[in-house]
């Protein structure tokens, strides 16, 4: 013990210390008091955060006293190497005079130096902070992104058991992260000076206390929440989740495949761009399939057999394999192709099973084999993570050396459960080929890369005076791609090819021109971490997606590139959101109009226990693992598949001829990208690539060409408007008071206003809506009472639901797991995933059916779609089928009904 702590135990107790009264410095610079907690964080010039625990090499500890002293080497991007220290020491009255002092052995430009906190909206809306002796509220409603930022000596922040005396110098910056759909303010304490300008020396100092509420000043308000934990009761109902659906029965889609895969011929791309097969090339081809992460794609035998059954029964027509590379590497060098051949033999009977049942597959090269050592990689030195690997792909040839080596022998092995090497399969669609591997994304990720990148710009800038570092960087990325490409095609290797499969910007169109079809990922919710990465307690926001602008899928619509293939290989509404079983339908209705090729839900696993343990529920993405996934994946699906939604007939191309005007961040003006929901969007990087689109439309990107063969928009809040007052889209298709999007042929329409969602189609209807909301389609009806559902009609036995013989009825509401706990009742804060049995939201409607001819008769269904119960319907006048349901009705909850026409 030193010295430092038997004066701490002595003035503050050891019990004081084990309740967390007093401030502490944990492990990782993260200053704690009160359980309000600040983490040392930077930022790159991207806005990604960089802490001691998951940024090592930047924040190199040296020294560390527990509870302290840390001291860091720092080796921030950008900026000279230099120090960081933190201290804290006790004060009589149990607090702590804090301070963190950084220099550089030069002055450097840097991004925010800062303790970075993340205050929940639903704990802290209405109440309100003292800065400097000005009382101001936390706003309820979003009201714009910054809420304070400036130097301060003092501020009060409400916390657990009162508030917060900070007493110092420091910069504050509060922001509401309901600009990027969060659920928390982002609060940060910053080193002076804070950012931006030429720094050798940054300090931050303050003294802070806690005390009951008013200890200090003025009340604040209380933040205090009681929590949430999830158990039967009138609202919640226990049920078995079964992961497999009997043979035939009205959850089973597998006969809607076109099995073995790869029967037609490999794919290619059709004159259009669309996917097409090489035999059948007069028909479009679409796939829509889960994604496999880690070890749950290397099932056993039985377990493949049984998965990918389970899968058909999906209606999954595709497969995406993913960070499989990792799992068959072999570490210990037995095997000359560093595959380890036992695992790849696991994956390649999983594989064979999937094109037995005409399910097809994609994959990626590299994504996240780690732990390379320095032998395998030459001059590039041992590779311990991705984020390394990707950062020194572009800039270092030992590790685009090692990519080669692996593309070679993962591609050429001869899988023999299908007779054929992975590039000679005509059941392999596509290939990307470094996921998310975007250079802008990951250059200044470690030191060693980031110096790399900055000596290489600067030999680059010799020949490219006026050229930007975004110029650069796509330089860089266009020119392994023409490696990567050269090098594939030199294998044999024929497939569909893509790259840089992340993110939004603008720029991106001049780096994806090159590419044979363009592939790119999207969230909805995804997990925000309250301590520590991929660990609980995650912060979703609760944000309704159908109430977003543009949300997902409208951020994605611009970064179609007109003339090629489009597919989004990761889409997710991730668990806990509590309106998830809406994502599915809105992904894949949309994207079915703007007639893209392939959507892969992320994901069916991350672990094979997650396939095969029925009491497993953790998860914020998995299928395996989360019941109202199982049901509105099948949905979605059904929608892209076989829904007979038409591609919109008008289309409209952004003019992005200059996609470096704005810079490499920017990305396209969210008036444009409302457009997507009422025609096929894009972006036209030639003056020329714009046949077959009724207008332009300028964002600022590019010069339309001159003589104007088609109109010119300029986007702008008006830009609907004025393509309708123009004759370019019929004058009901859009509300801007509801935020209204009608579809000019009717078959899709959200409303954002009412967060409501309809698709009429033939092959499947889908009504969206909240409590106490009707809606209408063309042969379903709902009224509903008691929660936010997603009512689905779809038939069984053919393609169209006027053809059927039999029909599906699905009423999904909200899952969780039993005890599963959350920090208050908006459930903003997950702390615990629960257990099974699973729960359901209760909730009741009336729905109204207009049938093609002939009786029906009704029957509920349990989770694998056998019949429990024969549900009664009543005539109308009209000659449609009135139901009453009730989800709680019957012992086991229900999601889905079978109508079968006598």
């Amino acid at each position: 013990m030193t010295g430092f702590t038997r004066v701490l135990t002595v003035l503050l107790g050891t019990a004081a210390l084990l309740r967390g009264e007093n401030p502490r410095l944990l492990d990782g610079g993260t200053l704690e008091l009160d359980r309000w907690r600040g983490t040392l964080s930077a930022f790159t010039s991207q806005w990604h955060t960089l802490q001691p625990a998951s940024a090592k090499q930047v924040f190199d500890l040296q020294e560390k006293e527990s509870g302290q002293l840390q001291r860091y080497r720092l080796n921030l991007p950008g900026a000279a190497p230099g120090t960081l220290t933190l201290a804290l020491n006790p004060t009589a009255d149990g607090g702590g005079e804090f301070s963190g002092k950084a220099k550089f052995d030069r002055p450097s430009a840097i991004r925010f130096l800062c303790l970075q906190s993340a205050l929940l909206i639903s704990q802290y809306g209405g109440t309100a902070f003292e800065a400097d002796g000005k009382l101001i509220r936390f706003p309820e409603e979003f009201n714009g992104e910054e809420i304070i930022s400036r130097k301060l000596k003092r501020l009060r922040l409400p916390t657990r058991n009162g508030e917060i005396l900070f007493e110092g110098d420091f910069f504050l910056r509060i922001q509401d992260g309901r600009k990027w759909d969060g659920a928390s303010y982002g609060m940060r304490l910053g080193f002076v000076p804070h950012s931006g300008t030429e720094i050798g020396k940054a300090e931050i100092t303050f003294r802070l206390r806690s005390g009951k509420a008013g200890a200090f000043g003025p009340p604040l308000g209380s933040i205090v929440r009681p929590a949430y934990v999830a158990a039967p009761g009138e609202q919640w109902k226990p049920f078995t989740y079964h992961r497999n659906v009997e043979k035939g029965s009205a959850l089973d889609f597998s006969a809607r495949l076109d099995a073995p895969a790869g029967k037609y011929g490999p794919v290619i791309a059709g004159p259009d761009g669309r996917f097409v097969f090489r035999d059948r090339p007069e028909t479009p081809v679409r796939f829509y399939g889960a994604n496999f992460v880690g070890d749950s794609q290397l099932p056993n035998r039985k377990q493949a057999e049984e998965l990918a059954d389970r899968l058909a029964a999906f209606g999954f027509n595709a497969v995406r394999i993913h960070h499989h590379d990792n799992e068959i590497y072999d570490r210990g060098g037995r095997n000359p192709s560093r595959i380890d051949p036992e695992r790849a033999d696991r994956l390649d009977y999983f594989l064979a099973c999937l094109k037995k049942r005409g399910i097809y597959y994609t994959t990626d090269i590299y994504v996240s084999r780690r732990n390379i050592p320095a032998a395998e990689l030459g001059t590039a030195g041992a590779i311990a993570t991705p984020a390394e690997y990707k950062a020194l792909f572009y800039v270092d040839d030992a590790v685009y050396a090692d990519w080669e080596r692996w593309a070679a022998a993962f591609l050429t092995r001869v899988n023999p459960h299908t007779g054929l090497a992975l590039k000679d399969d005509p059941a392999l669609i596509t290939l990307s080929l470094v996921n998310e591997g975007n250079p802008a994304s990951w250059w200044n990720r470690t030191p060693r890369a980031a110096k790399l990148y900055n000596a290489a710009f600067k030999k680059w800038q010799a020949d490219h005076p006026q050229g930007s570092f975004a110029e650069f960087l796509s330089g860089l990325a266009v020119g392994r791609y023409r490696q990567m490409e050269k090098f594939l095609r030199g294998l044999g290797c024929r497939v569909l090819l893509t790259d840089q499969n992340f993110q939004n910007g603008i720029a991106l169109a001049a780096d994806r021109s090159h590419y044979d079809f363009v592939d790119n990922h999207a969230y909805w919710d995804h997990p925000r971490f309250a301590e520590k990465p991929w660990q609980l307690p995650v912060l979703p926001n609760q944000i309704n997606a159908l109430k977003s602008r543009p949300g997902v899928p409208g951020r994605l619509f611009p970064t179609r590139l007109f003339g090629k293939g489009f597919t989004v290989s990761e889409f997710d509404y991730a668990n806990p959101n509590r309106y998830r079983a809406a994502g599915p339908a809105l992904m894949a209705g949309y994207a079915a109009f703007q007639g893209w090729d392939g959507l892969f839900p992320f994901a069916y696993a991350h672990s094979l226990n997650a396939v095969t343990n029925p009491g497993n529920t953790r998860g914020f993405f998995d299928i395996a693992t989360d019941p109202v996934k199982a049901f509105s994946q099948r949905i979605g699906a059904q929608l892209f598949l076989a829904g007979g939604i038409r591609p919109a007939e008008r289309a409209f191309a952004a003019v992005v001829t200059e996609p470096f005007r704005k810079g490499g961040e920017a990305e396209a003006p969210e008036s444009f990208c409302d457009l997507g929901f009422l025609a096929r969007i894009g972006v036209a990087v030639t003056p020329d690539a714009h046949e077959g689109v009724g207008a332009l439309i300028d964002i600022g990107a590019g010069t339309p060409p001159s003589g104007r063969a088609v109109p010119v928009f300029r986007s702008s809040e008006k830009l609907i408007p004025d393509l309708i007052a123009a004759g370019q889209l019929p004058q009901e298709c859009y509300d801007a008071a509801a935020g209204r999007f009608t579809s000019p042929d009717g078959q899709l329409e959200l409303n954002r206003r009412d967060r409501t969602l309809r698709i009429t189609a033939p092959g499947a209807e889908v009504l969206t809506l909240g409590p106490k909301q009707q809606l209408s389609g063309r042969r379903l009806s709902v009224d509903n009472r008691d929660a936010f559902a997603v009512f689905a009609l779809l038939p069984v036995d053919a393609e169209r639901i006027d053809d059927a013989h039999r029909l599906v009825l699905m009423h999904l509401t909200n899952t969780q797991a039993s005890g599963m706990k959350f920090g208050n009742d908006k459930l903003d804060r997950l702390e615990s995933w629960g257990r099974t049995p699973f729960l359901a939201r209760r909730n009741t409607a009336r729905v109204s059916l207009r049938l093609p001819g002939g009786g029906w008769e009704f029957h509920a269904l349990d989770t694998a779609g056998k019949r429990i119960a024969r549900i009664p319907a009543q005539a109308q006048p009209d000659g449609s089928l009135r139901l009453e349901i009730d989800n709680f009705r019957h012992p086991e909850a229900v999601f889905a009904y079978e109508l079968i026409r006598e």
